[in-house]
Order: C-alpha cells, then sequence, then structure tokens
C-alpha cells in the first residue's frame, strides 16, 4: 500500500523521496517502507532542470550547472549518497566576470576601490552609489520591488547597468516584478538589520572575521562553485537510484484530491511524451487528457512546478490553486555551443558574461564553462552556454531549436567576434522555465501554509517557493521530510 505520492521527479522530488527513507531507515516512520513511497514525473525522464548530456567528451548540463558549497544540508545530501570524491570545485577563473556594455566586453572589479576606478558606471552614477550610506532605511516591512529598492538605494545607472542583468543572469527575471522579500530577502536584511547596504556589508565583513570565514557580497552568502565529474546531473541520476521509492515517469499527475479519513488520491494520464522541461502547463491554455490511472495516499508531496499543482488542485479548492497560480514561470532557452580553441581570440577566461538590456541584444548571457569547468570539455576545446529568453522576452517560448541557436550565434559573433562555425550545438528549451517571485510573494507563502495547515498530509516544496537553486531545493528537502514525519505522527494519534 502507498504511503506517499511525490509529484515531480526534479532534484526537489527525488531529494525529498531519499530524505523519507533515511528517515524511515532511523525509525522515524513506523510501518513505513523506501517502496510506501512512490515519485510520479510527466516527463518520460527523471531529473527535472537537473539533468547532464554526455556527448563525445562534452558534459552539457540542461539547467544548473552546479551548487554554491555554502549550504550544509547540500553537503550533507552529497555525503549521504556517497557523493564526495566526485565533486569539482570551479577553477578561480569562476571568480572574473564581464559585462558587455558600450559595444565590447569590460572586467567587473569585486573590490569597491577597483569598481570605482573603473568605466562601468559614470561619474554622476559613483557619487550617486557613494551616497548609498546617507540613504534613509525602509522601515515600513513592505514589499517593494528589486528596482524599486534599488534605486532608492544606490541611483538610476546602478539599475540599469548592473543590477538589471544580473537579475536577469540568475532569475532571468525582471527587476520592475520580482520582490525584493523573495528573490533576494538577505539584501532586504541588510538594510531592515543595518540600516542599508554599505553598514550592512562591513558588519557581515566583522562578524566573518570574527569567526574565521570568508565574507560575502550584499545579495547572500558567498560559497565556491561545485558540480560532480559526471555534471550536475548525476546528483538526480544518484537520488533516483538511492531514494528507494517507486518511480513513475511519463505520467503526468491530473488532479489530487482529498479522500476523507486523512488520505488522499492522486490521479495521473500515463504515456506522456513531452520532454523534460518542454511541456506547458498554463491551466487556462491546457487541454488535460482524461487521468488514466490513480494511487490513494497517506500524503502528498506537489514537487512540481507550482501551476502544475494549481491546476492539479483547481478543481476542489481554487482558493489554493490562486496562490500557486500566482508563481508564474519564465521561458528560458540553454544553447550550449563547442568550438575548437584557435576560433577565439578575445577573453575566455572567467565564469562568462552578463549584457544589459539597454544594449538591444536578446541574449541574457554566456557562461564560459571550460574556463571553470575546463573537464566539460574535449582538450583544446571550448564550451559557451548561452542564455535566452526570460520574463521580458515571452516570445522566446515559441522559438524553435533553429531560431535559438541562430539567435545565440549571432549574438556571440557580435559580443565575443567569434564567427567560426561551432562544433557542437544543443538546445535545451523550458517554455515553464524559472519561476518568478513576483510582488507579494511573501505574503503570498504565508497564505498557502495557513491553506496547508487545514490540508494534513498535503505537502508544496521545490523551487517555486523558497528560493530557485539546487541548494534552496535540497535544504527544503530536509524540511520537508521533518514535516512528513509530523504528520504521520499526529495520523497514528487520531488512529
Amino acid at each position: 500500500m502507498a504511503r506517499l505520492a511525490i509529484v515531480g521527479g526534479g532534484v526537489a522530488g527525488l531529494a525529498t523521496a531519499f530524505c523519507v527513507r533515511r528517515r524511515i531507515e532511523a525509525g522515524q516512520l513506523p510501518g513505513w517502507a523506501p517502496g510506501d513511497v512512490v515519485v510520479i514525473e510527466a516527463a518520460p525522464r527523471l531529473g527535472g532542470f537537473c539533468v547532464t548530456e554526455r556527448a563525445d567528451g562534452w558534459l552539457l548540463d540542461w539547467g544548473p550547472n552546479g551548487f554554491l558549497d555554502n549550504e550544509p544540508a547540500t553537503l550533507r545530501l552529497v555525503d549521504e549518497l556517497g557523493l564526495r570524491a566526485s565533486l569539482r570545485p570551479a577553477t578561480d577563473a569562476a571568480g572574473d566576470r564581464y559585462l558587455f556594455l558600450r559595444g565590447r566586453l569590460r572586467p567587473i572589479p569585486m573590490r569597491p576601490g577597483a569598481f570605482l576606478r573603473s568605466d562601468l558606471l559614470s561619474l554622476r552614477g559613483k557619487l550617486r552609489l557613494a551616497c548609498e550610506p546617507l540613504v534613509p532605511a525602509k522601515r515600513d516591512g513592505a514589499d517593494e520591488s528589486v528596482a524599486s529598492f534599488a534605486r532608492r538605494r544606490v541611483g538610476d545607472e546602478f539599475v540599469s547597468t548592473l543590477l538589471d542583468p544580473m537579475i536577469s543572469g540568475v532569475y532571468a527575471g525582471d527587476v520592475e516584478r520580482l520582490s525584493l522579500q523573495g528573490a533576494l530577502p538577505k539584501m532586504e536584511a541588510l538594510e531592515r538589520e543595518h540600516g542599508g547596504l554599505v553598514r550592512g556589508m562591513l558588519a557581515r565583513r566583522r562578524q566573518a572575521r570574527r569567526e574565521g570565514r570568508a565574507a560575502a557580497g550584499p545579495g547572500g552568502p558567498g560559497g565556491v562553485l561545485h558540480t560532480f565529474t559526471d555534471g550536475i546531473g548525476a546528483l538526480t541520476e544518484r537520488l533516483a537510484r538511492e531514494c528507494g521509492a517507486a518511480l513513475m515517469t511519463g505520467c503526468r499527475v491530473m488532479a489530487v484530491r482529498p479522500r476523507g479519513a486523512g488520505r488522499w488520491r492522486v490521479e495521473y494520464a500515463a504515456d506522456q511524451t513531452a520532454g523534460a522541461g518542454t511541456r506547458d502547463t498554463t491551466p487556462e491554455r491546457d487541454a488535460r487528457p482524461a487521468a488514466t490511472g490513480a494511487v490513494e495516499v497517506d500524503q502528498v508531496v506537489l514537487a512540481c512546478p507550482a501551476r502544475e499543482a494549481a491546476a492539479a488542485l483547481a478543481a476542489w479548492d481554487e482558493a489554493l490553486a490562486a496562490l500557486l497560480r500566482a508563481v508564474e514561470p519564465a521561458p528560458i532557452a540553454v544553447v550550449s555551443l563547442g568550438y575548437d580553441a584557435a576560433a577565439f581570440d578575445g577573453p575566455r577566461d572567467g565564469f562568462g558574461f552578463l549584457i544589459p538590456r539597454k544594449e538591444g541584444i536578446r541574449t541574457l548571457g554566456v557562461l564560459w564553462t571550460s574556463s571553470f569547468f575546463p573537464f566539460q570539455a574535449p582538450p583544446g576545446k571550448v564550451l559557451l552556454r548561452v542564455m535566452i529568453g526570460g520574463a521580458r522576452d515571452p516570445g522566446s517560448a515559441g522559438l524553435t531549436d533553429g531560431e535559438a541557436s541562430r539567435r545565440a550565434l549571432a549574438d556571440v559573433a557580435r559580443t565575443m567576434g567569434v564567427r567560426a562555425e561551432p562544433e557542437l550545438v544543443r538546445v535545451f528549451r523550458y517554455r515553464e522555465g524559472i519561476p518568478q517571485y513576483a510582488l507579494g510573494h511573501r505574503r503570498r507563502l504565508l497564505s498557502l501554509a495557513e491553506r496547508l495547515v487545514g490540508l494534513p498530509g498535503l505537502h508544496a516544496t521545490g523551487n517555486s517557493y523558497r528560493g530557485i537553486s539546487v541548494n534552496h531545493c535540497v535544504k527544503d528537502a530536509y524540511e520537508t521530510a521533518g514535516r512528513i514525519v509530523a504528520a504521520a505522527g499526529r495520523e497514528g494519534v487520531g488512529a
């Protein structure tokens, strides 16, 4: 008899299944066995965004290319999976970042003095930035957009030249719509706790010195980027092997319904053929096939994108579905390009570069993957990852593979001067891509938590809620496993 259904077989769902297995083995879920857990994934393969394709000596990540080593939960998971020996840190080149500005690539200095001496900002923009400690702190607790916050504290030029491309590079998002509290909570905390960014960073640096560690920037804790010898997909592949759950792929969940007596019914349509990340689950446009199977369980974890979860719940709880539907995704296309090193005569040593929207280029940024993870390309070759799309380019969702690759090649030629034909081209498209934490995101999370309290046995996890990175998903998986144990205990008391 199934006890738990996990909807979604990406890193969040698989990590939750593995964490539940560990709780079972520790005796915290009496009467449960690992096989009582079922993972249901709509795509024909597991892994979600965390998939790595191997092609003639190239390692091509479909989505994230790694994780920072500053999250204890992820390092714990790596150790529990026996993957520590295959961890590969990025080279020092990962610390060198560039910006394509006014027609050429310019290094982004990491030290304040060097930054102020650079030509990234005008004199007026630098003076405005230097006045940040004089700006009064906002104390009303109300949410505001990332752009509004940054304009208040550092000025318009900093927003358009640096912050806008940085947010596009991480979230593929629109700084005018993203919630500061949702997308950059640590930056919001610097103002709330210390009165401003400079004061907060100085306080953080003093604290780091006392603790004998390196300080980070204003957006959050620092860390070294890591992946695995076989790419980030090694994480989800090992999770799938070790989670002990029954794994169902090509099964799209149509509905999740309460059945009374503390039970839930999960209805699904089998034999789905959409590729990972390509299915369009917008409820109002969705021609949903009839369910062909169902499982009844004690608990359900919604580890799929929030809008998929909304579609599954809408028939019986529209208010809950509306909260989930508000987390809209931004489409994204990742174009991997492989070249012979002889094709390059300009900069390609570093992490890569971002492109301000005002430059009029559709590409969001380019990662120089073979510079910081050289083992992901054959010797003498260069691997680039070009990101296209985002919240302000919804038309990218309709690009064919040929259109996306032609756009990537044209923009690489314009920004890097590379006009040689690549030896390798791969396009990974996500119509339902990176979740956007719009204004009011924290308030919606609180409402969601309150709603779930009244629905024992129903849980939500994944990158739609408390962070979009691998680290966020893994940390939340451990916490979700704890909530599953607590819910099972309440069921036992009431039985």
